[in-house]
């Protein structure tokens, strides 16, 4: 029980500064006041009048004096320790040959009337050079004391120069890190399908180290340890020298200091949920949009584009190539429809905006009409890439350049303006109220166009007669392999103009999966990649910053074990501080996922809300890898030998 135990202290407030001699005494009177005794050894003459009730004075293995604390002084105090009263005092020392003896220099001139006794002639000491002094030059009066103080060591530019060393040294070992690293990465990336590019010429990407990156990486690398380096550099000039040498643990400005730890090792944690959580959300999404699909069929299908400007053809000559190329084809074996448009579906080009106003609908007073995408597109259209018709009909070759304007709309489209009413039959002017007025007399069912994590979006579709295109990419489908029509177009392209090129002829779906499939993997990995290394960063800073702390407090810990604390209740000690840290930044990259995930939604991949299981998963998994950098350290802390922790530094 506590009123049998025994606690010995043996020069417990050495090396410590003030506030921590306070918490240790404040521990002691708790420790007594529950029935403990305390045997407190210490040449500290203040700590032990403060802190003991009696006083055991030993001197050569003997005890001189035993006295309540209370009773004595702390001149009478020291008299018993050094045994200055036993001392004759005619046994004074000569000061003038001590002296002169310890300087290497003869007395010169006389002691006045008023000399001491023991040092009647004045010291000289001029230019003074050895090993450890430079040029000292000084005077001793008789009867005068002269105290000589300085510290042997370097400067501040030398001090600087060395911390700012040895940042750049770890700058340079952490940048080779990244390089091996990056190379990883580069040689991983190579077992990914090649992303080409799908522009006239297809260009392919390749995954390769870059030099120019990679010297602006390592420069970046240097910066960042300068000026990192430099302002702790610069605080540790600015040290207390006093309690810099009572206590080898004292880390000026200490709590200034860590908060900067503090705030790198949350900002870590925050970064790395927030990547994390936005690969996660992407991966969900693009599997979200791959099994909605796009609504049209995109297998047998063999694209090319034509640009007849590049022969020098005028808008005539252009409708009747185009006319006369698709009536060939039609008659051409194994070709099953064809289709001129101005855009794929899911390509590389932006579509254009047509602006119009309903016929009826009442406008804003801020605009004068609305916009919405649009392509332009020829009658076979529809039936080759297998779009349904929703409501009225799809374009026929009556829709001339003379006949009334007509349009097709998607079902968006007709929802957005009609809501509850059958779009076919209603019009719309193009440009403002005073425009050419359109007839829709089509609703088609809704695809995707511009990329495969589209949400429903306003489409317009114009036919090619009366919006005649000069670029335009044809689209014929086959019963079989698509390739295998590439010489049955050259050959209708040949009959018609030899010289007219033939730009960007391949598979449909060969484009779709490259562009729209292969592509975003690349991108969901090289963010799940970032995430990940987002993630090592805070493990490695967390375990950094709970280890220096256990350092810090070994001996305030070896307190605690001594005065009975438990391993368990070191462990609570140690690992609050990364719970704390942990907890601000899991706080604050669930705030920053919230508003990538919002971000995400109305650019790319349209959830339709917060998607739980993301958080679900990452953000314990985080916190898991997270507490386990901190227990670690903290698991070493709970196994410190008190006797060990006592003896610290």
């Amino acid at each position: 029980g506590a009123e049998h135990s025994v606690l010995v202290l043996d020069e417990p407030t050495v090396f410590q500064p003030e506030e921590e001699v306070d918490r240790l005494f404040d521990l002691v009177r708790t420790v007594v006041a529950e029935g403990a005794a305390v045997l407190f050894i210490s040449h500290d003459l203040a700590a032990v009048r403060e802190l003991t009730d009696r006083v055991v004075v030993l001197r050569d293995g003997k005890v001189v004096a035993e006295v309540a604390t209370g009773e004595i002084n702390e001149h009478e105090l020291v008299d018993l320790i050094v045994g200055a009263s036993a001392r004759p005092a005619e046994t004074a020392l000569d000061e003038h040959a001590l002296v002169a003896e310890v300087l290497g220099v003869a007395p010169t001139g006389t002691g006045g009337p008023e000399a001491a006794p023991g040092l009647r002639e004045d010291i000289v000491v001029e230019h003074l050079t050895d090993g450890r002094l430079a040029d000292l030059s000084f005077h001793i009066g008789a009867g005068e004391i002269l105290g000589v103080a300085g510290l042997m060591g370097s400067g501040r530019s030398r001090l600087i120069r060395l911390l700012m060393t040895e940042s750049l040294i770890l700058a340079s070992l952490g940048g080779l890190g990244g390089i091996a690293i990056g190379y990883a990465f580069v040689e991983w990336f190579h077992t990914f399908d090649q992303i080409v590019l799908m522009t006239d010429l297809p260009l392919a990407l390749p995954f390769r180290m870059d030099t120019r990156v990679l010297l602006a990486s390592l420069a970046l690398a240097m910066l960042s340890a300068l000026l990192c380096g430099l302002a702790p550099a610069l605080q540790s000039t600015r040290v207390d020298l006093v309690n810099g040498i009572k206590s080898a643990e004292v880390d000026v400005p200490g709590r200034k200091r860590m908060w900067g730890r503090n705030v790198l090792v949350v900002a870590q944690v925050s970064t790395s949920l927030m990547l994390l959580t936005a690969a996660f959300l992407m991966v969900r999404g693009f599997q979200r949009d791959l099994q909605v699909g796009t609504n049209f069929q995109k297998d047998h299908l063999l694209m090319t584009t034509f640009d007849p400007r590049l022969v020098q053809y005028n808008p005539a000559q252009t409708q009747a190539f185009y006319k006369l190329l698709t009536e060939r084809l039609r008659e051409a074996p194994g070709v099953q429809g064809d289709a001129l448009m101005q855009n794929i579906p899911l390509g590389t080009d932006h579509f254009d905006g047509l602006a119009f106003v309903p016929d009826g609908l009442q406008l804003p007073r801020d605009r004068e009409n609305f916009t919405s995408t649009m392509d332009t597109v020829d009658q076979g259209y529809f039936n080759t890439m297998a779009i349904p018709i929703l409501g009225g009909r799809g374009f026929l070759q009556s829709d001339s350049a003379e006949a009334p304007r007509v349009a097709v709309v998607n079902e968006q489209f007709a929802k957005h303006y009609w809501p509850g009413q059958n779009a076919v039959g209603e019009h719309i002017r193009l440009d403002s109220r005073d425009g050419a007025v359109v007839e829709i007399v089509g609703v088609a069912e809704t695809i995707k166009n511009e990329n495969a994590a589209d949400f429903p979006a306003d489409f317009i579709y114009l036919p090619l007669a009366q919006h005649p295109i000069a670029r335009l990419t044809l689209m014929v489908r086959s019963g079989g392999d698509p390739v295998q029509l590439v010489q049955t177009v050259k050959d209708a392209v040949r009959t018609l103009d030899p010289n007219l090129p033939m730009i960007d002829t391949r598979a449909y779906e060969e484009y779709y999966r490259n562009q729209a499939v292969e592509s975003p993997k690349i991108a969901m990995k090289m963010v799940g990649a970032m995430g990940l290394v987002g993630l090592l960063m805070a493990v490695a800073g967390l375990y950094g910053l709970i280890a220096y702390n256990v350092s810090r407090r070994t001996h305030e810990i070896g307190i605690r074990m001594a005065l009975g604390a438990g391993r368990s209740e070191v462990l609570r000690l140690v690992m609050g501080k990364g719970l704390v840290l942990v907890g601000i930044g899991t706080a604050l990259g669930l705030a920053m996922g919230f508003a990538v995930e919002r971000l995400m939604n109305s650019m790319l991949f349209d959830a339709g809300g917060v998607d739980a299981l993301a958080y679900v998963v990452v953000v314990p998994t985080l916190f898991v890898v997270t507490m386990l950098a901190a227990y670690i350290p903290a698991r070493r802390a709970s196994r410190i030998a008190p006797t060990e922790a006592l003896r610290y530094e």
